[in-house]
């Protein structure tokens, strides 16, 4: 806590003693909050939501300071990825989002949409987040808990929500620079097309990338974390008398090195979309949303020795064909003091993964064939109304479907093709209800009161149900009878909003049932096998509180802690962790931001995350210290169009603890990264 305070205080004192001589500058306005959210698929404001949300301006999402889409979520300090590493360097398999902590995964317990499109991978639930035109997006918003139920499968710890600029004329693009052969080009621009306007969105990302172990751990294998990627999106829209219509189309590759000769992953996508959007008269609206998404995976793990001066290859994962398409309707009307929307939608994804794996005599001896299908079919509602002045009740209701099929594991020998598995497993299904009950009260002017209700369910991702692997010398079994997680919660909270000051404390309360973890059921001193299993039920008790504040019109002040206590309250299959912390949760977060203007046109801003200590471990064994980190941004206009910048992250170049093995090695997020880069608009 002494580290957090000094580096606090560092962060704060530094810009605010630059902010005080910008007083004669003109007043730069505080970039409000967009007037509505979308967590229960209707337009509301976010004062009517009875779950918290919070909102991201496009400035936000782009924030020059943050060199990743999910390091600008990190604001927001409910919002994490499965590890403390960013989408930077991390394996995309470790990308998953983590809300709350409410069970932290690679494949997420959260769902991320793309104006209104699943974002999580068909196959294993983690998101790509460098596959997200960043300088395209309008904003977004993250609903925490499951309050955002009202959009299915996988929002049960919550969801975030990015909506894209409709194509339109204009256009930004932003070039940098930086440390470990860093450089990002990125040009999103549109024109009119007759009635209609077409954007494009190109993008070019490549980094050297650094170590993730210390110098005193590393061996010859062993080597930095680079990337590469090239995203390509255009979008048109054409208005069909009363209806607008935008289609869209994205490529994107990405290659990895994770860390070693041999270990590399890669990742190439297709997706098209179409939407529908109309309106009649007597407040009545429609839209539909048709869309489609090809996807390759592959990635390469080895088995490295103790000297880490060799390694040997454990398994091949050389394709995993994943597709996901799907459609929904939704139609909305609204009347004097209430609001309701109705609609359907349809999901089928579908994968494989496709390996080689059993390494003997410097060959691999076998190949898997693992996956499966599975199709999903909605039906929600929302409705708000106002009961009395000042008070506002709101209910959302979604009712599922669900079936898991053409689940399958099949293993041949590749010295003569004579096959050693071939398992084909029954077909599931079910159906889930997710409600959601909220009541907004507003006493006064400058106080809200909200309390809500909710339940959502996640059913196993395909990677979860059907592939088995292994990493090292843990073996992880596949488990075909996975059944569904299930999530009951609650949470209540109060705003206060005065002039240029807003507070908001939120108490929440969550209760996880059948969550997926991993059970040991051998163990020796050479190997370990686990095997995925449904583990009886994980608590989750905590409290969030923010508060922004303009002390001057030329200086912003936010801040944001989450206290989170998530245990294992029950778990018959493995009592001994019954009790224990969940890995990867951190009991406290804090987040802190100043930014302001200063002499020379200059512009700054301050960063501050802190987490506390956590466990990688279900054991509570391998212990992860806390850590801090904190980032500058400085920023100068030249003419109307054209910005300068530098951007400091990890400033302090704190060692930042990601990982720790059973042998005692540790692997670190990225040390300080300098940055600096140009940025215009047109």
């Amino acid at each position: 806590m002494e580290a957090l305070k000094t580096h606090l205080s560092l962060t704060l004192g530094a810009l605010l003693a630059a902010t005080t001589l910008s007083s004669r500058l003109p007043a730069q306005a505080l970039v409000l909050a967009p007037l509505e959210v979308t967590a229960s698929r209707t337009a509301q404001r976010p004062e009517d939501t009875a779950v918290t949300t919070t909102v991201f301006t496009a400035g936000d999402l782009a924030a020059l300071s943050t060199i990743t889409l999910d390091d600008a979520l990190r604001d927001d300090p409910g919002f994490s990825l499965f590890r403390r590493t960013s989408s930077l360097t991390s394996n995309p398999t470790s990308q998953g989002v983590s809300l709350r902590g409410i069970g932290p995964s690679g494949a997420s317990r959260s769902l991320v949409l793309l104006d209104g499109i699943p974002l999580n991978d068909p196959f294993g639930g983690w998101v790509v987040w460098s596959a997200v035109p960043r300088l395209s997006l309008a904003g977004g918003e993250i609903a925490h808990g499951g309050g955002s139920g009202v959009w299915g499968n996988a929002a049960l710890a919550g969801s975030v929500s990015l909506t894209e600029v409709p194509p339109a004329s204009g256009g930004q693009a932003e070039a940098e620079a930086g440390a470990f052969g860093t450089r990002s080009l990125e040009v999103a621009t549109g024109t009119a097309l007759g009635p209609g306007a077409v954007s494009v969105d190109l993008r070019n990302f490549s980094t050297d990338g650094f170590y993730n172990l210390a110098p005193s751990t590393r061996g010859a294998v062993d080597q930095p974390l680079s990337s590469h990627h090239d995203l390509a999106e255009i979008s048109v829209r054409e208005p069909l008398g009363t209806v607008t219509a935008i289609a869209t189309g994205r490529l994107f590759a990405e290659s990895r090195d994770n860390g070693t000769v041999l270990q590399n992953n890669s990742t190439h996508e297709g997706f098209g979309s179409l939407t529908l959007e109309g309106s009649a008269a007597g407040g009545f609206d429609w839209n539909a949303v048709g869309y489609a998404e090809r996807e390759s995976f592959s990635s390469f793990f080895t088995s490295v020795s103790a000297n880490r001066a060799t390694e040997t290859p454990a398994n091949n994962q050389f394709d995993v064909p994943a597709t996901a398409a799907g459609a929904s309707v939704t139609l909305h009307w609204s009347e004097p003091g209430s609001a309701t929307s109705v609609g359907a939608d349809l999901r089928h994804v579908a994968g494989e993964t496709r390996e080689d794996f059993s390494f003997s005599n410097n060959a691999f001896t076998q190949i898997r064939f693992a996956g499966g299908a599975q199709d999903f079919a909605g039906l929600f509602v929302h409705q708000d109304r106002a009961l009395l002045p000042g008070l506002r009740l709101s209910g959302d209701l979604r009712l599922d479907e669900w079936e898991n099929r053409a689940g399958h594991d099949r293993e041949y020998r590749l010295a003569d093709g004579a096959p050693t598995l071939l398992a084909v497993y029954p077909k599931h299904s079910g159906a889930e209800a997710s409600p959601n009950l909220g009541l907004v009260w507003q006493p006064a002017k400058a106080w809200r009161w909200r309390v809500a209700a909710y339940r959502g369910f996640r059913l196993p991702t395909l990677n979860e149900y059907y592939r088995p692997f292994r990493v090292g010398t843990v073996t992880t079994q596949a488990n075909p009878n996975l059944v569904v997680e299930d999530l009951y919660g609650a949470e209540t909270g109060v705003a206060f909003e005065q002039g240029s000051f807003q507070f908001q404390a939120t108490a929440f309360a969550d209760e996880l049932y059948h969550a997926v973890g991993t059970v040991v059921i051998a163990q020796t001193a050479a190997a370990t096998t686990v095997q995925r299993q449904n583990l009886d039920a994980v608590r989750t008790r905590g409290a969030e509180l923010s508060a922004r504040w303009s002390p001057a019109t030329d200086v912003h002040i936010r801040l944001g802690y989450l206290y989170d206590e998530s245990i294992v309250a029950k778990a018959a299959a493995e009592p001994k962790v019954q009790g224990l912390r969940l890995p990867e949760v951190p009991r406290g977060t804090v987040t802190a931001a100043v930014e302001g203007d200063g002499p020379f046109a200059l512009k700054g801003e301050a960063r501050l995350r802190w987490v506390s200590l956590q466990f990688d471990d279900d054991a509570n064994t391998l212990r992860l210290d806390p850590a801090t980190l904190v980032d500058f941004e400085l920023s100068r206009p030249i003419g109307r169009r054209l910005t300068v910048y530098a951007a400091l992250e990890n400033a302090f170049n704190a060692r930042v603890e990601a990982s720790l093995s059973t042998a005692g090695l540790f692997t670190y997020d990225a040390p300080r990264l300098l940055r600096a880069g140009i940025r215009t608009r047109w």
